[in-house]
C-alpha cells in the first residue's frame, strides 16, 4: 500500500502498517541478487528516510526514548549503507554541475576528476551477500526492528497523536530556512534540507486530507529538498576533491571546479529561498491549525460512510429517541462492556434503567433512593451514589451498602461521578441553600477523601488521554476545569479553565472525552452536545428536541455509538418533544471506555 494514512483504518493501525511495509521493503530490496545493487540499496535508503520522517510524527505519542532508539537504528543503517551511493551521487553531481555550465565548459576540463571518481566508486561496492556480510548485519537489526513496531504505544486514533509531530517538523524547518538566509552557511542550508524532507514525507503520509491541496504542497516541498540536496552534494564534492583526491590536478583546473561549484550553489540558494519564503509563510500554529481542519473535514466525510456500510441499520448522522420515561432528570448513561448494556437513571425519582442494543429492548431495573451517580465495579455490581452521602452495591435486586450517610451531605445527595484508572470514584455533590457543593474521592479501601469545596454544581469528568490531566465541570460557574492528575496518589493540583460557557445559553452538565482526546459537553437548557478540541476551541453543535441535554457517553461493540440522556419528561411542551428521553446518535467517531471502579474489591 501507499505511504499514506487511510480513511478505513485507525491512526495506530496506519502508523503501524505504514512501518511495517517500509522495513519489509528495505529487506527485500537488501536481501535481493536481481539486477542492480546500487538500486537496491538506494531505495532500502529511501525507506530508512521515510521511517525516520513517520518517527518524527508520532514523536509525542510513542515517547522521545522510544523515538530516540528507532531513530538511531534507521540512521545507522542508513550510514552502512552510504559509502556507495554517495560515491555516485557525486559522480553525477560532477556531470549536472558540467551540463548546466553548457558551452562555457569543454566536457572533458574534468576528466581526470571525473575518473577518480568513478575509479573511488568501484572501491565502495560490496560483494554479494553472504554469511558474516556487513549487510546480512543490516538485515538482522531490520527485522528486529520490525518486531518491535508492534510495541509501539500509540494511543491516539485521530489528531492528537499527529499534531506535535507536524508542528515541531514545520517549526524547525522554518527556523532553519530563517538561519540559512541570514547566516548563508552550508551548514545552515544542509539542516534546512533535513526539516523539509521531513515535511514533504508528512505531505505524502496525510495525503488523504485534501489530494489536490497536499499534491501541491508536496510538489513545492520535493523541488526545495531537490533543489537543496543539490547543494549540498556539490559541497561534498568540493570538499572531497580537496581533501581525498590523491591524483595531480592543474591549479587552473582545480580553480575552475571551485568557481563553478561556487556559481552554481549561488543559483541553487536564491531558488531555494524563493520556495521557502513561499511554503513557511505561516507561523507555526496558524499551519498546524489548517491541516488539523482538513483532517476533521476528511475524518467526518470518509467515517459515517464506513460506518453506515458496516452498521447501515444503526448508524445515524441524526439524533434517534431509544427509550423515553419522561424522565424528571435523566442522567448518568454508562455502558456496561461486560454485559454490552447500558444503564442511566432518573435522579430525583430514584429510577434505573438498563438497555440491551442487541435485542432493542430496555426495562427499569430498580427504583428506590435518589441515584445521583454510579459506576461499574470490576466484577460486574454497580456502586450507587444516593442521597445523604449513601453509596451502595447493587446486582440484579440486591443491594449492599458501603457508605451509610457523609454527615456534611446529610441534606445533600450526590451528582455526577467517575471512576479513574485505579479504580478510586471521584464524587461530586449538590450545594444546598448557601452551602456550596463539594468533590469526594472514594479510594478502594473505602477511604473517603474531600478534594474540592465551594463548588457551584459538581457535573461532569473525564481525563485526558494520556491520563495526566482531569477534566471537572461545575455547572454554576459555567465553567470546565483541568487539572493535572497524579494517577499513583488520585490527587489533583494547578486547576485552571479549560472551557468558561458563559456568552453560551443554558450551562455544562455532563460529559465524556472521546479517543481523540476531544471533549464533549452536554449543554443543561442549551439543547445540544458541544464537542471541544483538547484546546478547548469549540469543534461542532449537536442539536436535540429537548432543551436539558444532560451527559452522554460512549458504547457498543466499536465505541462509536453516543448515548445522551435529557431531562424535562414532566413538561414536554416547554422543555421539547425529546425532554426526558434517551437518545443515541452516531457520528462515526470514536469513544473510550470508563474505567471500572474498585472500591472494596
Amino acid at each position: 500500500m501507499a505511504y499514506r494514512l487511510n480513511s478505513d483504518e485507525s491512526v495506530p493501525e496506519g502508523i503501524r502498517r505504514i512501518a511495517g511495509e517500509q522495513l519489509d521493503r528495505a529487506i527485500q530490496h537488501l536481501e535481493s541478487q536481481e539486477g542492480s545493487r546500487d538500486k537496491h540499496v538506494h531505495e532500502a535508503r529511501k525507506s530508512m528516510k521515510r521511517m525516520r520522517a513517520l518517527l518524527r510524527l508520532v514523536r509525542e505519542e510513542i515517547g522521545p526514548g522510544i523515538c530516540r532508539r528507532e531513530n538511531d537504528c534507521f540512521r545507522d543503517v542508513a550510514l552502512q549503507l552510504a559509502g556507495m551511493r554517495d560515491a555516485t551521487v557525486l559522480i553525477n553531481s560532477l556531470d549536472e554541475l558540467v551540463a548546466n555550465a553548457g558551452t562555457r565548459m569543454r566536457r572533458d576540463r574534468f576528466a581526470t576528476v571525473h575518473k577518480w571518481l568513478v575509479e573511488r566508486r568501484e572501491g565502495a561496492y560490496q560483494p554479494p551477500l553472504e554469511e558474516g556480510d556487513g549487510t546480512r548485519t543490516v538485515i538482522d537489526d531490520l527485522r528486529w526492528a520490525r518486531a518491535r513496531v508492534a510495541e509501539w504505544p500509540l494511543a491516539h486514533d485521530g489528531w492528537k497523536g499527529l499534531e506535535g509531530g507536524v508542528q515541531q517538523v514545520y517549526t524547525r524547518g522554518r527556523s532553519e530556512f530563517e538561519k540559512a538566509c541570514i547566516q548563508a552557511e552550508e551548514e545552515m542550508y544542509h539542516d534546512w534540507r533535513k526539516w523539509a524532507k521531513y515535511l514533504w514525507y508528512h505531505t505524502q503520509l496525510l495525503r488523504e486530507i485534501w489530494p489536490p491541496l497536499m499534491d501541491v504542497m508536496a510538489g513545492e516541498l520535493d523541488e526545495l529538498g531537490e533543489v537543496l540536496g543539490q547543494d549540498h552534494d556539490l559541497s561534498v564534492l568540493r570538499s572531497t576533491v580537496l581533501g581525498e583526491m590523491d591524483r595531480p590536478i592543474r591549479a587552473t583546473t582545480l580553480q575552475g571546479l571551485l568557481e563553478l561549484i561556487e556559481e552554481r550553489q549561488g543559483q541553487l540558494r536564491v531558488r531555494a529561498e524563493r520556495l521557502g519564503r513561499r511554503i513557511y509563510v505561516e507561523g507555526p500554529r496558524d499551519f498546524t491549525r489548517r491541516l488539523r481542519g482538513y483532517w476533521r473535514a476528511w475524518r467526518v466525510e470518509s467515517r459515517p460512510e464506513k460506518s453506515a456500510i458496516m452498521h447501515s441499520e444503526r448508524k445515524s448522522m441524526e439524533p434517534e429517541l431509544i427509550a423515553d420515561y419522561n424522565c424528571m432528570t435523566g442522567e448518568g448513561p454508562l455502558w456496561n462492556p461486560q454485559e454490552k448494556r447500558l444503564y442511566w437513571v432518573d435522579i430525583p425519582n430514584g429510577r434505573l434503567f438498563r438497555y440491551d442494543p442487541a435485542v432493542g429492548q430496555h426495562e427499569q431495573v430498580y427504583e428506590g433512593e435518589e441515584i445521583g451517580g454510579f459506576t461499574i465495579q470490576e466484577d460486574g455490581q454497580l456502586l450507587l451514589f444516593m442521597a445523604r452521602g449513601a453509596v451502595a452495591l447493587w446486582r440484579n435486586g440486591i443491594q449492599k451498602q458501603v457508605i451509610e450517610e457523609i454527615e456534611a451531605e446529610r441534606d445533600s445527595r450526590f451528582n455526577d461521578v467517575m471512576a479513574d484508572p485505579e479504580g478510586r470514584v471521584f464524587c461530586g455533590t449538590m450545594p444546598v441553600g448557601e452551602r456550596l457543593g463539594r468533590l469526594y474521592r472514594l479510594d478502594a479501601d473505602g477511604t473517603l477523601t474531600q478534594i474540592l469545596d465551594g463548588i457551584g454544581c459538581s457535573n461532569g469528568m473525564g481525563f485526558t488521554p494520556d491520563r495526566t490531566q482531569m477534566y471537572y465541570t461545575d455547572s454554576g460557574a459555567k465553567k470546565i476545569y483541568l487539572f493535572d492528575y497524579d494517577r499513583e496518589g488520585g490527587g489533583i493540583t494547578n486547576q485552571r479553565v479549560f472551557v468558561d460557557s458563559g456568552d453560551l445559553e443554558g450551562v455544562p452538565d455532563g460529559m465524556t472525552v472521546d479517543a481523540e482526546g476531544y471533549v464533549w459537553s452536554a449543554r443543561w437548557d442549551g439543547g445540544c452536545l458541544i464537542r471541544y478540541t483538547p484546546e478547548g476551541q469549540e469543534e461542532r453543535r449537536v442539536a436535540f428536541p429537548a432543551r436539558k441535554v444532560s451527559c452522554v457517553t460512549f458504547g457498543g461493540d466499536d465505541y462509536t455509538d453516543m448515548y445522551v440522556t435529557t431531562a424535562g419528561g414532566g413538561n414536554k411542551e416547554e422543555e421539547g418533544t425529546g425532554a426526558g428521553g434517551l437518545f443515541r446518535i452516531n457520528l462515526g467517531i470514536k469513544g473510550v471506555p470508563e474505567f471500572f471502579s474498585r472500591v472494596g474489591i
